[in-house]
């Protein structure tokens, strides 16, 4: 029975990060270096916990052996949830980061816009003060005409 177990979690461990084990595309390349080496440590971690756990004793060992390879299989247990955790805090990094960058995109596209409509603006300003400037020489040398 205890073996079946073992047998399930592997597999049900091997489904987990065979379902996580996609590409992850990030613009900064100090953080894409970092990251490569921790999903290369934890590649190995999970690796070596895979292998460790197809070398479990079996059921015809007794004794001190039965003791000694439980307290090892609670530590790989152990190991493998930490796995699962790592994971998921990566995958949880990995969201944040990306909302974040589109946040900025939008942000970056909507204050171009608003120093375009600021420009246009300005530049429309600067047009009507032109005119009105003119306007009011025209009027002007009308009236000097008319007084004359």
């Amino acid at each position: 029975m205890l073996n079946q177990d073992n047998t399930a979690f592997l597999a049900d461990l091997t489904e987990f990060l065979d379902d996580y084990d996609a590409s992850i595309e990030l613009h900064e390349p100090d953080t894409t270096s970092n990251l490569l080496l921790d999903s290369d440590q934890l590649l190995a971690e999970t690796e070596a916990l895979l292998l460790s756990s197809s070398d479990l004793p079996g059921p015809t060992e007794a004794g001190n052996s039965s003791t000694h390879s439980t307290a090892e299989q609670a530590r790989r247990i152990k190991n493998a949830q930490a796995a699962k955790r790592r994971l998921k805090y990566r995958k949880k990094l990995r969201n944040e980061r990306e909302t974040l960058e589109d946040e900025e995109r939008n942000l970056s596209e909507e204050l171009e816009e608003l120093q375009r409509a600021r420009k246009r603006a300005k530049a429309l300003g600067n047009k009507t003060l032109a005119t009105s400037t003119w306007r009011a020489i025209a009027i002007r040398q009308k009236e000097g005409r008319l007084v004359a």
